[in-house]
């Protein structure tokens, strides 16, 4: 599909480095998708809502957010820019974080790491499209991200936390791309995922998977940010994989249709 590549890894973004006085630190890196930032309105709220100071409930001291996730737990957040860097579906602007002193770094960055991702859900204001961002986020990192590389890119299942979920237990996620016809005239594109629906009982009978439409026709889960897909989730990484084979086949035999209807 078109997406085959898109959620290759970027890198690790991660690692341990063993300082001289004989204690690790851990450094990490949280990538902006570019669907997220893609208009200069939202990446430069997005900047403002990262460096405006505010009074820190337990200091009192004026700090930002991403000072206020360092105290809290023993990491140094700093916003950059990386000139170097450059791909087609994560933005420059980033987020490094670095262990500051703590007895376990590895924690205290993966603390730092879900604190800020907690942060750009409520940047986004828990929008639909919240699936695919902590999808995104955890593609680009598999430091603490773990991923089944089985069958292609389009399939494989990361290790993420659910934001769909008040306790954001820890599973397996994946998503797909939704099929879409463009109106000649207007542009509009008109997704579609509603023949996904009798899948559902199918999936939690026989994967224990559940499934979530975001966006498009239905309205459940609206989306403002990205586009409309198919988010699928389990305890299990081997089933999570067949089942997002399985919506992926219904969703092949959509497209074909879609390609005859417009030939």
């Amino acid at each position: 599909t078109s997406e085959s590549h898109e959620h290759q890894p970027l890198q690790k973004h991660a690692k341990v480095d063993q300082s001289s006085a004989g204690r690790h630190h851990v450094f990490s890196r949280v990538s902006f998708p570019i669907w997220l930032v893609r208009e200069n309105q939202v990446k430069d709220r997005l900047v403002h809502r990262l460096t405006k100071k505010i009074r820190h409930h337990d200091s009192g001291k004026p700090l930002n957010i991403l000072e206020s996730i360092g105290l809290e737990t023993k990491c140094i957040l700093k916003l950059r820019n990386d000139d170097t860097f450059y791909s087609r579906f994560y933005d420059r602007t980033h987020i490094y974080i670095e262990s500051d002193g703590g007895a376990d770094p590895k924690t205290d960055v993966r603390w730092a790491k879900e604190k800020f991702e907690n942060f750009l859900l409520e940047f986004i204001e828990h929008d639909g499209s919240m699936g695919r961002l902590f999808y995104n986020i955890g593609r680009s990192n598999n430091f603490f991200h773990p991923r089944l590389e089985k069958g292609g890119s389009a399939t494989w299942p990361i290790m993420q936390r659910n934001p769909f979920s008040l306790h954001r237990e820890m599973g397996w996620m994946s998503i797909v791309e939704l099929p879409y016809e463009k109106d000649p005239i207007t542009g509009r594109k008109k997704y579609y995922g509603e023949q996904l629906l009798k899948l559902r009982f199918r999936l939690r009978e026989e994967f224990d998977c559940q499934m979530k439409l975001c966006g498009g026709e239905l309205k459940k889960y609206p989306v403002k940010f990205g586009d409309p897909y198919v988010w699928v989730w389990g305890n299990q990484s081997e089933n999570v994989g067949r089942a997002v084979e399985l919506v992926q086949d219904q969703l092949d035999r959509k497209r074909e249709r879609i390609h005859d209807n417009v030939n």
